[in-house]
């Protein structure tokens, strides 16, 4: 028999998948799956080892670990996304306004979004690297399909 949910100690008991009545629980309780799940909020080393692990700026939160960096991304998103919270409102009152006459295709909210993006993304060093555009301007003008 194989196992289907080892951590919620559900069993196989046929592998001939002919039946669909072959499942019952099983006292065996395997905590692999719910260790690779949850590692991220409760490692399986103590949080003593992991002290020695961190950084001199790194510290510990109630939610988890922080460093500057993380700081610095999240004073940057609120403080950009002031703006935003700003445009997206004023673009709800030009609609209720004008009765959705206005921007028919909701182009300004998409736009706000985008400038929300990318300044996000260049204050805080998260822009893409494009790699083989060179290729991809050769096959344009070849006329074939880059993908």
């Amino acid at each position: 028999s194989t196992s289907l949910f080892p951590a919620l100690g559900i069993m196989k008991i046929s592998d001939n998948g002919m039946s669909t009545n072959h499942y019952k629980t099983n006292s065996v309780k395997s905590t692999t799956a719910v260790k690779a799940s949850s590692s991220a909020l409760s490692p399986t080393y103590g949080d003593d080892e992991k002290e020695e692990k961190l950084d001199f700026f790194t510290f510990k939160t109630p939610y988890g670990y922080i460093n500057p960096y993380g700081i610095y991304y999240i004073l940057t998103s609120i403080l950009c996304g002031i703006p935003c919270y700003f445009a997206f409102t004023f673009c709800q009152f030009l609609y209720k306004i004008t009765n959705n006459k206005f921007d028919k295709m909701k182009r300004l909210p998409t736009f706000f979004s985008h400038c929300w993006v990318i300044s996000m993304m260049r204050l805080t060093g998260n822009f893409p690297k494009v790699e083989g555009y060179e290729n991809f301007q050769k096959s344009n003008k070849e006329g074939r399909a880059a993908m």
